[in-house]
């Protein structure tokens, strides 16, 4: 499962058989649970994320979203960030 994540649930909800699903029905697939992370994992994550809206802070880039990718046979989450203008 794919989902675009802005961190809003104004207009994030899309039908469940899209391919990108939105913030909203994040929080209804994981009954607002989070994904939990092992320390080094979220450590890694969080300084990733860090240093990149850092560079688009610094070419006045102000909206992007997060793509989280969930694999449930293997249970791996991939992260990147999208759609920045």
């Amino acid at each position: 499962m794919a989902f675009d994540l802005k961190g809003s649930q104004i207009n994030r909800l899309v039908p469940k058989d899209s391919k990108v699903l939105l913030d909203s029905n994040f929080i209804k697939i994981m009954n607002g649970r989070p994904i939990m992370l092992q320390k080094r994992q979220y450590n890694l994550l969080r300084l990733a994320i860090n240093q990149d809206t850092l560079l688009l802070s610094k070419n006045n880039i102000v909206d992007y979203s997060l793509l989280m990718v969930l694999n449930k046979q293997t249970l791996k989450v991939r992260f990147g960030i999208i759609d920045y203008l």
